[in-house]
């Protein structure tokens, strides 16, 4: 579901024009304008965005993480609610979508998350940290959910 997640933001930016947008314009865009989300879903869309290292905020407002111009968008593309109902997807997911946007394929980033693990005898979820902070990724709004995967084991 994050490449869902993915064509959405793309979709916002590419649509606007714009480098950053502020809450209101994706969520009165989202909610209001298109119809696609309640301005409750809207709002928690956004949360999402920042947990899963889609969006980031800056002074401006938020600024997607990846290249939005290289997401291909297609004709007709719609979302709804379920988007942001959906369960929170396991954070090698999570990182290897970040990376995918980046500087590497999806199955590039997991090949060298699962390498890391093996190298250095650690779970999949420290391994993804290492590998995202590697590459330049703040690793700051992933430390929590890593630490739950490694006191869940």
């Amino acid at each position: 579901m994050i490449q869902e997640a993915r064509k959405l933001i793309a979709f916002l930016f590419q649509r606007s024009g714009k480098d950053s947008l502020d809450e209101n314009e994706i969520y009165m865009t989202l909610s209001y304008e298109l119809g696609w989300l309640t301005p409750a879903e809207a709002k928690e869309f956004i949360q999402r965005g920042l947990e899963q290292g889609l969006l980031q905020e800056t002074d401006a407002g938020y600024t997607p993480t990846f290249d939005t111009a290289s997401v291909d968008v297609p004709l007709g593309f719609e979302v709804d609610g379920s988007i942001v109902q959906i369960e929170q997807e396991d954070l090698v997911t999570v990182i290897a979508g970040v990376l995918a946007g980046r500087d590497m394929r999806e199955e590039q980033a997991r090949s060298r998350i699962q390498k890391r693990a093996e190298q250095e005898h650690v779970i999949p979820e420290v391994a993804a940290l290492l590998v995202a902070h590697e590459h330049g990724v703040d690793v700051q709004p992933y430390l929590e959910r890593a630490r739950k995967a490694v006191k869940n084991m």
